[in-house]
């Protein structure tokens, strides 16, 4: 990849994702690193954004089985 990167809010995520638009550069999700595949890698200068510090849950609403996390 051309970059890692470890955001802490979904703000920073923000600001990743309208740099990488405005520079047609992928981005590739990386989460808990429990696949076998290789999902994660980035094959062509792209960005892995390594998501796990964004683990706060915000909300549950066990009626719809929905949770809202950051």
């Amino acid at each position: 990849p051309l970059c890692a990167l470890l955001p802490k809010s979904t703000d920073e995520v923000r600001r990743v994702v309208i740099l990488a638009n405005r520079e047609k550069v992928p981005i590739v999700p990386f989460g808990g690193g429990s696949g076998l595949m290789g999902g994660a890698l980035s094959l062509h200068r792209g960005i892995v954004i390594d998501l796990r510090a964004m683990d706060n849950i915000l909300e549950i609403d066990p009626e719809s089985r929905m949770a809202r996390v950051q």
